[in-house]
C-alpha cells in the first residue's frame, strides 16, 4: 500500500491487472465497488513509479510510428525500443516534431543521439526528416507493414493492367494479393494456371 491510496497491495495489484487487460477504469471501480476516483491514484502512482525507474539509456534500435487513441482521431506518436519491444516514449506531436520529442526524452534519460544505430519508420517524409535531424548517425529502415502495402498496391496495379489483356486473370484478385502459403490447394492451382496462361 502506498500512502495516497489507503488500499492493500493485493487490491492495488488486482486493479492494475484489470486495467492492463484494457478494462476501463470506471468498470474496474464498479467491479471493485469503489469510486473511480479511488482507482486513478493507484494507477498514477504505479505508472509514475515505473516511468521514474525506466532506463532507456541503452536503446540502439528505435521504432517510431503513429497511431490513433480513438478510431480516426487523436493521433499519437510512439517511440519503441525494437530490441526489448517496450515503449520508451509517447507524445501527441506529429512527424519531425514527434521524432525530436522522442530524441529529447531519450537524451534526458541518458541516451545519446549517436548511440541510435537504426530507426524504423513509415514512409512519411516528415518522419524521415525528423530522424535525419535528430539521429544523424542512424540507418533508416522502413517498417514491413508499409513496404508490404506498397508491394501489394504495385502488384494490384500490374494485375489490373494485365487483366485487360488476359481473361484468365479476371476474378482472381485476392489470390494474387494473399500470402501464397495461406492459399488453399485449389487457390494455389488457380494461381499457377493463371500465371501459366499469361506467360510466354
Amino acid at each position: 500500500m502506498h500512502q495516497q491510496s489507503g488500499f492493500i497491495l493485493l487490491f492495488e495489484a488486482l486493479a492494475l491487472a484489470m486495467i492492463e487487460r484494457k478494462m476501463p477504469v470506471d468498470r474496474v471501480a464498479e467491479l471493485m465497488q469503489v469510486d473511480p476516483q479511488r482507482i486513478w491514484p493507484i494507477f498514477n502512482h504505479w505508472v509514475g513509479k515505473a516511468l521514474h525507474a525506466d532506463n532507456p539509456a541503452a536503446v540502439s534500435q528505435l521504432g517510431v510510428d503513429k497511431t490513433s487513441t480513438r478510431k480516426g482521431r487523436n493521433y499519437i506518436t510512439v517511440g519503441v525500443d525494437r530490441e526489448s519491444e517496450r515503449v520508451v516514449y509517447v507524445n501527441e506531436r506529429k512527424g519531425r516534431q514527434a521524432v525530436q520529442a522522442i530524441g529529447r526524452h531519450l537524451q534526458a534519460k541518458g541516451a545519446q543521439a549517436e548511440q541510435i544505430q537504426q530507426v524504423s519508420v513509415d514512409l512519411s517524409p516528415a518522419f524521415i526528416a525528423g530522424v535525419k535531424a535528430t539521429f544523424p548517425d542512424a540507418q533508416i529502415t522502413f517498417d514491413r507493414f508499409h513496404i508490404v502495402k506498397l508491394l501489394n498496391q504495385a502488384m494490384d496495379a500490374v494485375r489490373k493492367t494485365e487483366r485487360k489483356e488476359h481473361d484468365a486473370l479476371k476474378g482472381h484478385q485476392y489470390i494474387f494479393l494473399r500470402n501464397p502459403e495461406s492459399l488453399s490447394e485449389t487457390q494455389q492451382q488457380q494461381l499457377t494456371s493463371s500465371f501459366a496462361s499469361i506467360l510466354p
